[in-house]
């Protein structure tokens, strides 16, 4: 079954008086026009042509003297044909061209009314309601567009797109339920089509069984396993049943194939309007679209016009250009190829091919397309930055900065190529040069104080080199002159109260945190900057939804998922949503090391003893010299009693950080108390024990009572007793009765000529 729709006779409309004659439309130079930039000017009497539109039960059309001339014609011809034919044909087509010419919603007015008037003369047409419903769910009038899709359904029930439109109303309406019947109706009609399986699948998950839209998500990649939307549903399912490992794989699918095509391809509509609409019409459409973001359907029209002249270099290029964003490079290349087919010297095509080879991955080959198109015009700025992104990708650094000088060079007053140069420089660790080419840019501002974008953008990066250095002063400055430019800025907002924290202006720092996330309140970075300096100050229950906040504005942003884990995990209570934001934040930022500890204290905490390992041997791969993943790692491996593993640990991290006295501490006590005398050695215990004691200056009780068992162990009591009672002492001055009392045992067995051994490797 196709969605051809069924052959309807154009079938007269009642007998009606004639229409006044219509008036003539006239298209004539405009001169200096400025509202007939095509250089035609319109000219018609419109109070004559409202007339003959109400004779004829049309809605009012627009002034035709305010459109560009081929819009203008194309309406009137329309017109024309309504008051000679007064068939539902002719009204559709007007509604058609009405609908297609629509900048947004309400001017879809004329279009619904033409559609309800062809719909009256012909009633048996199911195209009609079914365009009614459209417009009127386009409108937001749900209730309207499902009368209308039903009434379409009765008249055809084998248009498989009526049934997915009223799926679509169903879980607009979050009806799920109801939802269904009409995806299923629609696989039934069209099973090779991937659109009803994605309709039945979103229908599980809002419905929340995400188990059951696996099967059909499944079957839609199987139809079309270049579509984006399905591999991002899938993602969300495996996220919602909890396989990270199919979640990462889908997501990663998706950023590699092609944005969805549009649910319905171009059919009779679209047919029926391209057939009345001249060229420059559909071009002006394609390039509202193009600046809408409607790509899809900007290359879908470009495909239309490409059918009527199949060798046209400009739309074969405008295709490439299209497919590169929509995930397509491949396509890309055809058409970029397809240009220098007819014309072996395009630079442009040579350029996209190098693009989109960039895009595929295929270094080598985009970089000899980006050189041919140099070899054919070497001063084509777009080519010398393909070739820049290819040196970079390939990693030759040093030729991706001579490229980048040579766009200065070639056009040294333009300030976007110094700003990218600058930023090239700062991502390569040049800070000075980098400082160059920001000056350069403020120098090339014509006003006085600057205030370009590209300004903007310099005195951020000026001010960030200068915090770098400590030059607190002049980064402040920088990011001020941010704020003359762009008042409110949530970077130049965030970068002075970062300024001011460090100079110790901690609460005129948080009222610009403060100010930011006021002027800014749909900006994760100004959430996340306040959330950051609350919990400097430890205002944590306050800081809590505000990082929240930051994770719903920017939910693929890493380190605010890891901050929020962190912060849930110290609040206690939330460990299972602590673990998921910090999962998915370290899939982000997987060399966070903070997180990857943090997330083996929940394991930890949970039971999960050989997960919470594997987190922190993944932050001590990240950070060698993480303390506390050292020190959490050993207590885990002591309690499972394995001496061995403690004892590796220990020596890594020792020879990692020479200084860490817990560290030297926990290495001496397992050598002089270790219950396997394989692990003890006494005298390398005492050395350790010493270690640390010195570091901490001899005041911790434990490290004292550490070195008592060491001398004890080494056979030198006299010594073991006399550290023990300084450690009783010092646990007395501090006020742990606990500590004097258990050091008062050992003290006894020291006296008595006795080392102190653990019984299960647990220090007592």
């Amino acid at each position: 079954m196709t969605d051809k729709p069924a052959p309807v006779g154009d079938t007269a409309a009642p007998p009606a008086p004639a229409a006044p004659p219509l008036p003539p439309l006239r298209i004539v130079d405009a001169g200096a026009e400025p509202s007939a930039p095509s250089g035609k000017a319109v000219q018609i009497d419109m109070s004559a042509l409202e007339k003959v539109c109400a004779e004829v039960a049309l809605p009012a059309p627009p002034d035709l003297t305010l459109l560009p001339a081929e819009q203008a014609q194309v309406i009137h011809d329309r017109i024309a044909a309504v008051v000679k034919q007064r068939t539902a044909e002719a009204y559709g087509r007007l509604g058609h061209v009405y609908r297609f010419l629509a900048t947004g919603p309400k001017a879809l007015g004329p279009a619904l009314q033409c559609y309800e008037t062809a719909a009256c003369i012909d009633p048996r047409a199911f195209e009609w309601f079914y365009h009614q419903g459209t417009v009127l769910f386009a409108q937001g009038s749900h209730d309207q567009a499902a009368a209308a899709f039903r009434k379409a359904a009765e008249l055809n029930p084998d248009f498989a797109m009526t049934h997915a439109r009223l799926g679509e109303l169903c879980l607009a309406g979050q009806k799920p339920e109801q939802a269904k019947p009409h995806f299923e109706r629609h696989i039934e009609l069209q099973p090779g089509k991937a659109y009803g399986y994605l309709g039945m699948a979103v229908a599980c998950m809002q419905s929340g069984d995400a188990t059951a839209a696996l099967e059909p998500l499944q079957h839609a990649i199987r139809l079309q396993p270049q579509d984006r939307t399905a591999h991002e549903l899938l993602s969300n399912v495996y996220a919602r049943i909890g396989d990270e490992q199919h979640t990462a794989e889908e997501r990663t699918l998706a950023k590699s194939v092609s944005a969805s095509m549009r649910v319905e391809q171009p059919g009779f509509l679209e047919r029926a309007v391209w057939s009345d609409l001249s060229r420059p019409i559909i071009e002006g459409r394609i390039a509202a679209m193009i600046s809408a973001g409607q790509l899809q359907d900007a290359a879908i029209l470009c495909e239309s016009l490409l059918e009527r002249s199949p060798e046209d270099g400009q739309l074969l290029l405008q295709l490439s250009k299209l497919y590169m964003p929509l995930g397509a490079p491949r396509t890309a290349v055809v058409c970029a190829q397809a240009v220098l087919k007819l014309d072996p010297g395009n630079a442009l095509a040579h350029t996209l091919t190098a693009e989109a080879m960039l895009g595929m991955g295929e270094l080598d080959e985009a970089l000899g397309a980006a050189n041919d198109a140099l070899e054919n015009d070497p001063g084509l700025i777009r080519a010398h930055y393909a070739r820049v992104n290819i040196l970079v990708a390939l990693e030759h650094f040093d030729n991706a900065e001579l490229a980048l000088r040579r766009i200065t060079e070639l056009e040294p007053d333009h300030a976007g190529h110094w700003l990218m140069l600058a930023n090239f420089l700062l991502s390569r660790k040049q800070e000075s040069e980098a400082d160059g080419c920001f000056q350069r840019v403020l120098e090339l501002d014509p006003s006085d104080p600057p205030s370009s974008v590209e300004s903007l953008h310099a005195c951020l990066a000026l001010g960030r080199i200068s915090a770098m250095y400590n030059d607190l002063d002049e980064a402040a400055e920088q990011f001020r002159q941010a704020l003359r430019i762009a008042p409110g800025n949530d970077r130049a907002l965030g970068g002075l109260g970062f300024v001011l924290t460090r100079q110790g202006k901690h609460d005129e720092a948080l009222a610009l945190f403060r100010d930011a996330v006021k002027t800014n309140p749909n900006s994760a970075f100004a959430h996340g900057v306040l959330a950051d300096a609350l919990i400097r100050r430890g205002a944590t229950e306050e800081a809590l939804p505000i990082l929240e906040q930051a994770v719903r504005l920017d939910p693929n942003n890493g380190l605010f998922l890891i901050r929020l884990g962190e912060l849930l995990t110290a609040a206690g209570g939330r460990d299972l949503e602590a673990m998921t934001h910090l999962q998915t934040g370290l899939r982000f930022n997987p060399r966070h090391a903070w997180g990857h500890y943090v997330l083996g204290v929940l394991f930890q905490r949970n039971g999960d003893t050989n997960a919470a390992k594997v987190a922190w041997d993944r932050a001590l791969q990240v950070s060698p010299r993480l303390l506390e993943a050292y020190e959490a790692y050993v207590r885990v491996v002591l309690q499972d009693q394995d001496f061995v593993a403690a004892e590796v640990l220990l020596r890594d991290g020792l020879q990692q950080m020479p200084d860490a006295a817990s560290l030297a501490d926990c290495l001496a006590w397992l050598l002089a108390t270790c219950h396997d005398p394989n692990r003890r050695n006494g005298e390398e215990a005492v050395r350790w024990a010493k270690q640390a004691c010195g570091q901490a200056d001899n005041t911790r009780p434990e490290y004292l009572d550490t070195l008592a068992a060491a001398y004890a162990e080494a056979g030198r009591f006299d010594e073991a007793v006399k550290s023990e009672k300084e450690a009783i002492k010092r646990a007395n001055a501090t006020n742990r009765a606990d500590l004097a009392e258990t050091y008062q045992t050992r003290l006894k067995l020291f006296e008595s000529g006795a080392p102190y051994h653990e019984a299960r490797g647990k220090r007592q």
